[in-house]
C-alpha cells in the first residue's frame, strides 16, 4: 500500500494524571484574614453556632429583630473562603444570615472582588484596517517549535507502546470546511503547506491517527474528485462507501494518502462518521453520534484521537499603561509582561497580543499522557495559571484543559511551564503567574513541570 512506505519514509523508524479539584468546601475552615480589623474568626463562628438555638425571647434578640435590615459585605479569607462582615458591627460570618442583604457594590454574583474586570472583558480585539496590519507582524513574530531529537521519540514510543514493535508514529488528521457547495476536505498533514488551512478552506477539527499499521487497527484511504474538488474517505479494498455516490474518484498521485485508525473505541479515542450528501456528490466528517444532518447519509465510522489548537500569545506593556495607574486597568492595555493561552482553531487578534507558537494537543486522555488545566484571572491585570491541578483559591477560573505527553514521542516538540512572582524587570513582588514556553527558561522565571505535544506550522485568523 503506497501511503504507508511514504509514512515510513517520513518518520524512521486514563493514564492520565486526572486530579480531582479541591472542593472549598472541604478545605480546613481556617481564620480569614482581619477584615475589617477582625481576628478570632473561628471563635466567632463556633459562638455564631451556640447561640443559633438559644431563646429568642432574650432582651438583646428582641432588639436585633426591631433593627432595620443589617448591610453586609464580601471578603475573602487568605486561604480564598468567602466570607460576610457587617458594615456597622464588623460582625463575621461563613454565611449571609436571614434577612441580611449585600451593601450596593459590595460583591454577590457575577462580579469579582474589588470590583476588577472579568477575564473574558479585558482584551480589545482590532478590526479594520489595524487587524490588518497587526496579523502582518503575527506572521512575523510566529515561530515553530523545534521537534525533539529522534534517538529520544524513539525511546519514548516504546515506553508508551511496550508490546507493539515496530511503532507507528501518530500523524494530524486536519478537517477543513468551504460552504459552496458545503463540504469537507480531509488532509493528512506531513508538513506540505497545501495540507494547512486558508481562507478558503477553514479549519473546523483536528484528529490524530496513525501513519501506518498498528495492531487491531484498519487502513482508510483518501480519494479525491477534482471538479469541484473534495474528497472522501474509503475502507482500504473496500466497495464505494455510499452506493449512491456515482461520481469518479481517484487516489492521490504519485504517492496514494491514507491512514489506519481503529473500528472500534479504545482508551481514550473519540467516534468520527463519514457522512455523505448529493448534488454534487460531497462527504464530511462528523462528530456527531445519534444520527447525521438533515439532507447527509452515514456512510462508514472509525475512532481517531481527538485533538484541538492552543496558540500562546505574548502581551508586552504599552508606555501609556506603564506611565498611568488608570489607563493600566482599561480594557486592552497591559500593565507588564506577561502571556495568554487561547484555545480554538484561529488566532486571535487583539491589541497587544501577539502569537509566538501554538500547539495541538489531546482533547482527552491517551495512553502515555496527563491532563493540564488552564486558569485565568485579572489580578489587577491579565494573569493565567497552568498545572496538573487546579486551584480555585485566590479566585482561580477554569477556562481551557488539554492532555499531553509526558514522554518525547515522533514529532513532538519539549514545553516547559514556567511560573514568575516578581515583575520581569524591576524584579519586585507581583502576583504568580505562568506561561508555556519551548525555549530556555530565563530569570526571574522558574520551570515547574514540562511536556510533549505537536507544534503547529501555521496560524489561521478568523
Amino acid at each position: 500500500m503506497g501511503f504507508l512506505s511514504s509514512a515510513k519514509n517520513l518518520f524512521s523508524s486514563r493514564g492520565a494524571s486526572s486530579v480531582t479539584p479541591q472542593d472549598a468546601g472541604e478545605q480546613d475552615a481556617s481564620a480569614p484574614a482581619a477584615t475589617p480589623s477582625l481576628e478570632g474568626q473561628k471563635k466567632k463562628k463556633k459562638k455564631s453556632k451556640k447561640d443559633k438555638g438559644s431563646s429568642k425571647g432574650s432582651e438583646e434578640s428582641g432588639t436585633a429583630d426591631a433593627a432595620a435590615p443589617s448591610q453586609w459585605a464580601v471578603a475573602h479569607a487568605e486561604d480564598g473562603q468567602e466570607y460576610y462582615y457587617d458594615l456597622t458591627t464588623g460582625e463575621t460570618a461563613w454565611e449571609l444570615p436571614p434577612g441580611a442583604t449585600l451593601a450596593e457594590g459590595e460583591g454577590g454574583e457575577g462580579q469579582d472582588q474589588g470590583g476588577s474586570q472579568r477575564p473574558e472583558d479585558v482584551f480589545a480585539p482590532l478590526s479594520g484596517s489595524e487587524a490588518r496590519a497587526w496579523k502582518k507582524e503575527l506572521l512575523t513574530i510566529f515561530e515553530i517549535p523545534p521537534t525533539v531529537p529522534e534517538i529520544q521519540s524513539d525511546a519514548g514510543k516504546r515506553h508508551i507502546f511496550p508490546h507493539c514493535d515496530p511503532v507507528s508514529p501518530l500523524v494530524r488528521l486536519s478537517v477543513f470546511e468551504n460552504s459552496d457547495p458545503p463540504r469537507h476536505k480531509i488532509a493528512v498533514s506531513l508538513g506540505d503547506a497545501a495540507d494547512e488551512g486558508n481562507d478558503y478552506w477553514r479549519p473546523v477539527q483536528y484528529l490524530y491517527v496513525f501513519a501506518c499499521e498498528m495492531p487491531h487497527s484498519i487502513p482508510l484511504e483518501i480519494e479525491l474528485r477534482r471538479d469541484p474538488f473534495g474528497n472522501r474517505l474509503r475502507f482500504f479494498g473496500k466497495a464505494n462507501p455510499q452506493p449512491r455516490d456515482i461520481s469518479k474518484w481517484k487516489q492521490y498521485e504519485p504517492i496514494p494518502k491514507g491512514f489506519y485508525a481503529y473500528p472500534a473505541a479504545v482508551h481514550g479515542s473519540s467516534p468520527f462518521f463519514l457522512d455523505w450528501s448529493s448534488a454534487p456528490d460531497r462527504y464530511k466528517v462528523s462528530t456527531s453520534v445519534g444520527s447525521s444532518e438533515l439532507g447527509w447519509l452515514r456512510c462508514l465510522r472509525f475512532e481517531a484521537f481527538q485533538a484541538s489548537k492552543f496558540h500562546i500569545l505574548e502581551a508586552v506593556p504599552s508606555e501609556v499603561s506603564m506611565a498611568s495607574p488608570e489607563a493600566s486597568m482599561s480594557v486592552g492595555a497591559i500593565p507588564r509582561l506577561c502571556y495568554r493561552v487561547h484555545k480554538g482553531n484561529y488566532c486571535p487578534c487583539d491589541q497587544g497580543w501577539r502569537c509566538i507558537f501554538a500547539f495541538f494537543a489531546f482533547d482527552h486522555p491517551v495512553p502515555g499522557t496527563s491532563r493540564y488545566y488552564c486558569q485565568h484571572k485579572v489580578d489587577p491585570f491579565y494573569t493565567i495559571r497552568v498545572g496538573k491541578e487546579p486551584t480555585y483559591i485566590h479566585n482561580w477560573e477554569d477556562y481551557a484543559s488539554f492532555c499531553a505527553f509526558d514522554v518525547p514521542m515522533p514529532g513532538t516538540a519539549r514545553f516547559s511551564v514556567d511560573y514568575v512572582t516578581q515583575d520581569v524587570d524591576s524584579r519586585t513582588d507581583t502576583p504568580e503567574q505562568s506561561r508555556v514556553f519551548f525555549r530556555d527558561t530565563w530569570e526571574p522565571w522558574v520551570e515547574k513541570l514540562h511536556f510533549y505535544a505537536y507544534p503547529a506550522p501555521s496560524i489561521q485568523f478568523a
